[in-house]
């Protein structure tokens, strides 16, 4: 992002008519994966987008970003095409490949017709040719959220503005960790909280107790580790889940558990409805 651009995205905000405001209330709904090799670009974008969308992960390469999707649920990838490692192409036939069908708008400096078509076909929404226009990611982005409320069926009344969004979250955060520490003997070292329009991820980072720490110690044994852990969510999911309705008023469905055993780390995903 540089000075050739035609529209700043800035401190100061979007341009636009103050009579037509675009509904922040959308944005406030995308966890969005922002995938970019140049740095100054990555951070000037990112600090623009993070006060806008529920959450934001960033890369610098295609490899990087196959990852984090492999680990986490995204809403939207905001892509930039040649990079280091994976480019962007290969970055999105690899995620179709693997039946991952998050929606991928494109950033790139290129603009020619055989670039763009074969973007295309690899079923991107969008193609932005730098210098990116901030209104026209923006409407990209609202679009984008706008049907995946409509896809669910739902209306969008439960959808909160940032500030209630971050109570929410940080709240939950609390909750989570002292159910967790109660059920185990050992709370987890952080916490994450993704809200979503319908949905809810938690992510527990260093929840393993010494003792599951031994087991792991003894290769014989080191199975039993992620089957307790999982056990212990699907056993108790009722109570996570009366946890999370109670903070948030609606009802929630645990949908999917990942024990991620190198990383010590817990992945929960909910569904939340009403």
């Amino acid at each position: 992002m540089n000075a050739e651009r035609k529209t700043d995205v800035s401190e100061a905000g979007v341009p636009g008519s103050p009579e037509a405001p675009r509904p922040e209330a959308l944005l406030n709904t995308l966890r969005l994966l922002y995938v970019e090799d140049d740095q100054e670009a990555l951070e000037e974008l990112a600090h623009f987008l993070k006060k806008r969308v529920a959450s934001l992960a960033v890369a610098s390469n295609g490899l990087e970003a196959l990852e984090l999707c492999r680990r986490q649920t995204f809403d939207v990838i905001l892509c930039d095409l040649w990079m280091p490692k994976m480019d962007g192409f290969t970055l999105i036939q690899t995620l179709r490949e693997e039946a991952v069908l998050t929606p991928v708008i494109i950033t790139s400096a290129f603009s020619d017709l055989e670039t763009v078509l074969k973007a295309i076909d690899l079923g991107i929404v969008k193609y932005c040719v730098k210098p990116i226009e901030a209104d026209e990611l923006l409407d990209s982005l609202c679009r984008i959220a706008q049907d995946k409320l409509s896809s669910s069926g739902e209306a969008t009344g439960r959808l909160m503005d940032r500030q209630q969004r971050l109570e929410a979250e940080k709240a939950l955060k609390s909750a989570f960790a002292h159910l967790l520490k109660s059920l185990t003997g050992k709370g987890p070292r952080e916490v994450h909280v993704s809200l979503g329009a319908h949905d809810l991820e938690i992510w527990a980072t260093e929840v393993q107790s010494p003792f599951e720490t031994s087991l792991l110690g003894l290769k014989e044994h080191s199975g039993v580790v992620p089957y307790l852990r999982k056990s212990l969510y699907t056993g108790y999911q009722q109570r996570f889940e009366a946890l999370i309705a109670d903070h948030l008023k609606v009802s929630a469905s645990l949908e999917e558990v990942r024990v991620v055993i190198e990383e010590n780390t817990d992945w929960l995903v909910f569904k939340l409805r009403g």
